[in-house]
């Protein structure tokens, strides 16, 4: 019987001794699951950022291609020599220690020196036709003028007629008529109808009369 109870009470010991155990390995069991979910989710965290980076160098070696086989516009330019290029550049575009070792940066200084060149023959070209417009202007003005005064100079004629007859009267033909401005008889004629008539000989010259 005592032998019963020793067994009994060892029975107890073994038992409570399984329950820690039993306690323990569940909470380790559980710490592992919680790690592992952790490691999992730190590794899905750095395949989607691995995904990510490789998604980013794809797009950068596209764009490094596209930007190797890209054409610049620049590149069909006929730009000025680089003889006068030197001549006439200002300094800080051509500086020897800069332009002699880097093809890129002389290029960009050459581009640099075009567009200045061609700002200035657009200024120019602007100033020339503002200068043609203001011509043009000038001219429709004389126009008006010319057309204004037509009516008045053949008044001037017609009132002038009588003498016009007599003039050509004094010639024998239209010839002599045309010349009759250095004849000595008309330098004889008064200042006023001398002057009248040099006008109207020019006029039916002119007007075709």
């Amino acid at each position: 019987k005592e032998e019963l109870s020793q067994l009994h009470g060892r029975g107890m010991h073994l038992c409570n001794k399984l329950r820690s155990l039993n306690r323990i390995g569940r909470t380790r069991i559980q710490k592992a699951r919680e790690l592992t979910a952790e490691h999992r989710n730190r590794l899905d965290d750095q395949t989607l950022e691995q995904q990510n980076l490789l998604y980013e160098l794809s797009h950068i070696n596209k764009e490094i291609a596209r930007c190797e086989e890209f054409k610049s516009k620049d590149q069909q330019l006929e730009l000025v020599s680089l003889e006068d290029f030197y001549a006439n550049a200002p300094a800080d575009l051509t500086d020897p220690k800069i332009t002699e070792n880097d093809p890129h940066r002389l290029h960009l200084f050459q581009l640099d020196w075009e567009l200045i060149q061609r700002e200035k023959l657009h200024d120019d070209c602007k100033a020339l036709q503002t200068e043609i417009s203001d011509l043009k202007k000038q001219i429709v003005r004389r126009r008006k003028r010319l057309r204004s005064l037509r009516p008045k100079l053949k008044q001037v004629v017609k009132s002038t007629d009588p003498v016009r007859r007599y003039i050509e009267s004094q010639f024998d033909d239209t010839n002599n008529f045309s010349q009759s401005i250095n004849n000595p008889s008309i330098a004889k004629l008064p200042d006023p109808l001398y002057v009248l008539y040099s006008l109207v000989l020019a006029y039916q010259q002119c007007d075709g009369m």
